[in-house]
């Protein structure tokens, strides 16, 4: 699924994979995987950058709903992309679509 975040904006015609059957995965995180520890980047200035989390959802035109440590933090529609500067320390990352699928994902920022 990787290869999605630069073949799909470069091919309008693509439309993505489709459900297969109930036990398939409604949506799936593209960046970053489980368990990664994440550095965020800072401008020159210092002001820390965030970094941008990706999800891909087998409907091209789902509403996404992003919850970071259990509050809400956006809403995304056709680009599932968030961008986040979260505090040092171990996060957990939940996207709920409109049918109740969920995926969560694990991260740690460090410093």
């Amino acid at each position: 699924m990787r290869y999605l975040q630069f073949y799909k904006p470069h091919h309008p015609e693509y439309v993505g994979a489709r459900k297969k059957d109930a036990s398939a995965q409604a949506m799936e995180f593209i960046y970053p995987s489980s368990g990664t520890v994440l550095y965020l980047p800072r401008q020159l200035s210092g002001e820390v950058e965030g970094v941008v989390f990706r999800v891909a959802h087998h409907s091209s035109d789902a509403t996404l709903w992003w919850h970071l440590d259990q509050s809400f933090v956006g809403e995304t529609r056709f680009i599932h992309e968030l961008r986040l500067a979260p505090p040092i320390g171990k996060h957990t990352l939940t996207v709920v679509d409109g049918d109740g699928n969920s995926v969560t994902l694990p991260f740690t920022v460090a410093e």
